[in-house]
């Protein structure tokens, strides 16, 4: 193996050692102790080209993370690099735990999207995660409704009691015909009885979830463990959602569930 001065380590593992929490002057001075041995701090500073009033401080925090060892048997203190391989089993714990992210990042931004509610979305089209995020949207697109308001589901997952109520609020805001339901006949809806005023109908094999009003959309699926949705209020989408909406409710059977008497909508 050709040998390499610390420099050509430095730039060839700079990044790298970025990345598992070495700055500029850390990442020097370990590889410094790496290549030739316990040094002091005046030496050290020396050799690795870190400023004598930083060398200190850097010090401190490698011996903090597990870097550098320090020998005070004598003063001034000796400092030795811990063997590459030592630090790697700690450094790769962490690696693993970010690697393992993933849900925690997912609800960090659900977090996100419900706290930053209130801001204006600029862009046509907004990505939506997670089902908290489905079911607020959805709630504020019936809320605001002016003219009309269709929801389409394929099973009882988004449509929780807070949704129903406001649904059936709606239907007596906008008056007969105007607050539409299309189900799944497989949809299990215990409060469906809620309803007052809704025109509810039922077809087989919905792909996925979506409301409408007329001036937003909102559609969602089920992606892997999580719910992935899609908000807009772009008329171009919320124009081709009725569209689609109405084709869908025009072959749709206005079959109830039993107990419930027919509602042709």
């Amino acid at each position: 193996m050709p040998y390499l001065s610390v420099n050509d380590y430095f730039y060839k593992y700079l990044n790298v050692l970025k990345l598992i929490g070495l700055g500029k002057w850390e990442a020097k001075v370990y590889l410094t102790l790496v290549r030739q041995g316990p040094l002091k701090a005046m030496e050290l500073a020396r050799r690795s080209s870190v400023p004598p009033s930083r060398i200190y401080s850097v010090l401190k925090k490698l011996e903090e993370e597990g870097w550098v060892i320090a020998e005070r048997n004598s003063r001034p203190a000796t400092f030795k690099a811990k063997p590459p391989l030592e630090v790697w089993k700690e450094v790769s714990v962490k690696v693993r735990e970010l690697l393992n992210l993933s849900d925690f990042l997912r609800s960090l931004q659900e977090a996100y999207e419900i706290s930053h509610r209130s801001a204006p979305l600029k862009e046509p089209v907004s990505l939506i995660y997670g089902i908290r995020n489905v079911r607020y949207l959805t709630l504020n697109l019936i809320r605001e409704a002016k003219n009309l308001v269709y929801l389409a589901c394929p099973s009882a997952e988004i449509l929780n009691e807070e949704i129903l109520e406001a649904l059936s609020s709606a239907s007596k805001r906008l008056g007969s015909g105007n607050a539409k339901l299309l189900l799944s006949d497989a949809t299990d809806i215990y409060s469906l009885g809620k309803l007052r005023g809704v025109n509810i109908r039922f077809r087989d094999k919905l792909f996925g979830f979506g409301a409408v009003s007329e001036k937003e959309v909102v559609l969602a699926v089920k992606y892997s463990t999580s719910i992935l949705g899609m908000y807009s209020s772009s008329s171009y989408f919320t124009d081709i959602a009725r569209v689609y909406f109405n084709y869908l409710w025009k072959d749709a059977s206005i079959e109830p569930f039993e107990g419930r008497t027919s509602d042709t909508g």
